[in-house]
Parts: C-alpha cells; structure tokens; sequence
C-alpha cells in the first residue's frame, strides 16, 4: 500500500515518531554536548545532560546561552531561578512536547521553569489541566493555591474549590486534616469568609484557625491573626469548648483574652470583648428565601401550644388592639446543631384583619443593651400573616434571643351574642407573664426533650375560636433552619 506523504496522518506519524525518537535520545543520554548545572539551595541538585540544538530549537534563553555569547563552546552551563523537578518537567515537555506532571505543585514548578526560559505554550496548557482538575478533599487545597498563582489567576477554578470546600465535614476540614497548613494566607482567608456558617461547627473553625497560624509563624502573625480571629464567630461557643481549645493550645491566647471571652460567654456583656471578636453577631450576610413555600419547604418548624385553661386574663373587645410582646428564645444545650431563624407565623390572616389596617414591628436585644430593628417583609394568606426576616437571626446555644414584637390592628369587628359580627372569628385576651408557654418542634426525632424555649417576659397573646374552642398564641410558628 503506497503511503500518501502529502497527507495530514503522514506528518503527524513522522512527528510522534520524531518525538519519541527525541525523548529515547534524552532519557538515555545519547551524544549528549551539555550539562546543565542547577544553582539552588537544594542539597543536590544534579546535573542535566541535553542537546543544544533541541533546547535551542525550543527556548530563545537556552539559544543565547548557547550561541549568541563569547561561552558559546562551553560544554557545562549553571542556571538559577527554578527548581530541579520543575527544570527537569521542562526537559522532558521540550523533548517530548508532552506534559508529564501528576500534581498541581508540579504544574506549578513546571509553568516557572517555562517562563523563566521562554517556552511557550506551556503556561497554556497547564491552565487547561488545572481547570479540568477533578477536586477530591486531599488535593482541593493544592488547586486551590495553584488557581491563585501568578502564573495561572485562574478566577473560576478558585471559586469551584471554594465551593468544594464549602461540602467538607467541618472536623475533617479544620481539625483532622493537614490540608489547611498547605495553605497560603489569602487562599485561607478566602475559605474562611466564604464558608457555609454553622455556629454549632464554630469550635473547629476556631481550631483550624490556631492550627494555621501557629503552623505557619507568618511575618505579619499580629495582623493575620486579627484578620482571621475576627472570621470566627466564637461567642456561638460554648464555654466547655472554649476552655478546652485554650487547654489544648495554651499560649495562643492572652490571660486577658481568655478572661473576656469566657465571662461573656457565661452573660453577654459581662467584660469588654478583645478586639478581634464579633460581639454577637446575630445577623448573617446572606439573605433567605423571600417567599413562604420556599423557606417552609427548608427549614424546621416549631408550634407554640395554648391548649390550656384560662385565667386571670384581659379580653380586649374592642374595634382596635395594640400591644407589645417580650419574648425570651433559648436554644438547648442538647440541639445538635445550631438554628437560625428565618420566618414568624401570626396566628391570624388576612380574613381577620385586612394588611391596610395592621402594622407590625419587630426588634432583638443587641449586646444586652439595646433594641434594634430587624428587617422583614408580611406575606398574607387568609388564615396567617407570615413575618418572613430579610437576614437570618442566628440562635447561639446558651445564650438567650430577646425579641420584642409591636401589632396594632385596627378596624375589628365587635362579638355579638350569638357570635362574630361579620367574619371575625377570634377573641384577642392578655395573660400575665407569670403563665409559661413552651414550644414543641414537628419533628418526631427530637421527641426525647425540648430544643427551643420561648419565655414570655411580658404580658402575651392569645386568640380563642370560641366557635371551634380552639386557643392560639399569636405566634403560632417558628421557622429555623
């Protein structure tokens, strides 16, 4: 069969033919006229034997080195400027115009040792591997770095890492893993304030931060340290896990600092914060859903019960109502995780009173000093309005939420005798604060105890059905997820 040698399968033959014949030529040092000496720190760092016209032929550095200077005839030529497996990835791509590198360190050294003698089409290629990485929790943080290389600034494959990490158990990530010691100071930052919070997980984040610094023993540790210390929110921590992270690590934090954090971890308030703390920083930057079905359809949710009897109580029976409500929110100890709030359901709709003719405000106790606002928007249905938080309100463990609601309705109908006037249904009457109202959760696998407590510290609400002899807290649902 005539072999056509004008045809595109011919050249390509011939040239993996002449490469392959080109890497034999390297590998087995036949009629090698050079020796390249590596100058490094490196205990040894050997001798490289190559051919100057096929380094040549690749790099304008190797050319001028070669011929275009008064050592042209030398037959032992000293570089600097890359290491030796990076010089030694080089030689072998220009020998064999492949890539033969295995992990993201080596794409790195492999890209230095390209620039720094002018090969082109390496950097490329390496860009093009590290982009379509497959990411596995042991080499997540060598992508990582490598993304944010000089070489490569590869935005789309940090964020991909990024997100990568955000799915790491939190123990393996901060604590169990010697990943994050690979790390630079910008890429640990970067997971740190991109992270999912979960305030539960806070004492591994905590850990993870002190592994990091100590390991690392940066020039600027003083302003690293603020910078990453500040990322935790450790005033979710309980004072056992605090105190047991300061035994584990002993000079890492002041006397001063251990004093402040743990009062204030006892009673918020109690002592002034260090500096890099986040004083309860109830808030989270992102914000939730904005519709009822998509955050109900996430998250947990808790029903106040009233089925009691009556007592010493106040009926309002008139055509408008205004009142405030103080509630204390607390967080058992024995919950699993830790819960934000996103969502109030009132125990009344649109049918009892119109959006026009109600007003609702909402605040929380900050720092145990004063009352803020909090953000939100009123979806209605005609069974429930639902006070849906613009930001979540994150509930730390041992540390009680103090919530003050404000209603003013306006345009109520007056009870008949016989029933309603037109198609109001409730009765509004006000128990004394001394009466206590406990929360039950849906779920049935925290039957074993009760993982929120609502404690009214002020007079509170209830709306009685007398028709159906239903008794209803204002308040009838909590959402947290």
């Amino acid at each position: 069969m005539q072999v056509d040698k004008n045809s595109k399968e011919f050249y390509e033959d011939r040239i993996n033919l002449l490469e392959n014949e080109f890497y034999t030529l390297y590998k087995a040092k036949i009629k090698t006229d050079v020796e390249i000496y590596l100058k490094t720190e490196e205990v040894d760092s050997g001798y490289f034997k190559a051919h100057k016209l096929i380094l040549a032929a690749k790099s304008t550095v190797f050319e001028n080195l070669f011929w275009n200077s008064s050592n042209s005839r030398l037959e032992v030529v000293v570089v600097d400027g890359v290491t030796s497996s990076g010089l030694n990835l080089l030689l072998e791509y220009i020998y064999y115009d492949n890539l033969e590198t295995k992990t993201v360190e080596e794409f790195i050294e492999l890209s230095k040792a390209a620039l720094r003698f002018e090969v082109t089409g390496v950097v490329g290629k390496c860009k093009q591997l590290i982009n379509d990485y497959p990411l596995s929790a042991e080499n997540v943080f060598g992508v990582l770095e490598a993304s944010q290389s000089k070489y490569f600034n590869l935005e789309q494959v940090k964020t991909k890492c990024l997100d990568f990490i955000k799915d790491i158990s939190p123990y393996f990530l901060y604590v169990d893993s010697s990943g994050i010691l690979q790390l630079s100071a910008p890429s640990m930052h970067d997971i740190l304030s991109t992270r999912n919070i979960s305030l539960g997980c806070e004492a591994f984040v905590l850990e993870g931060v002190i592994r990091f610094l100590v390991h690392k023993r940066l020039e600027n540790f003083t302003r690293r340290r603020q910078q990453f210390l500040s990322e935790v929110h450790i005033l979710s921590l309980t004072s056992e896990e605090f105190l047991d992270i300061t035994v584990k690590y002993p000079d890492f934090f002041t006397h001063q600092e251990i004093d402040s954090v743990f009062y204030n971890l006892l009673r918020l308030g109690m002592k002034k914060l260090p500096s890099w703390c986040r004083p309860s920083n109830w808030f989270s930057s992102k914000c939730v859903s904005s519709t009822y079905d998509s955050i109900a359809s996430k998250s947990l949710q808790f029903e106040t019960e009233c089925n009691r009897p009556l007592s010493k109580c106040i009926l309002h029976d008139k055509d408008y109502f205004q009142e405030s409500m103080l509630l204390e929110i607390r967080i058992s100890p024995h919950t699993y995780t830790h819960l934000h709030l996103t969502m109030l359901e009132l125990a009344f709709g649109s049918d009892y009173v119109p959006i026009s003719n109600l007003k609702i405000e909402l605040f929380y106790l900050k720092e145990s000093i004063k009352m803020v606002e909090v953000e939100f928007s009123l979806q209605e249905t005609r069974d429930h309005y639902y006070i849906i938080l613009r930001n979540r309100l994150n509930m730390a463990k041992k540390i009680p939420c103090i919530l003050k609601l404000d209603i003013k309705m306006s345009g109520l109908k007056k009870w008949g005798i016989n029933g309603p006037v037109s198609n109001r249904k409730y009765r509004i009457v006000q128990m004394p604060e001394n009466i206590f109202c406990n929360m039950r959760l849906t779920d049935a696998k925290y039957a074993s105890f009760d993982p929120i407590c609502l404690t009214p510290l002020s007079d509170w609400l209830v709306l009685i059905d007398p028709v159906e002899n239903e008794k209803k807290f204002v308040l009838t649902s909590f959402y947290f997820n």
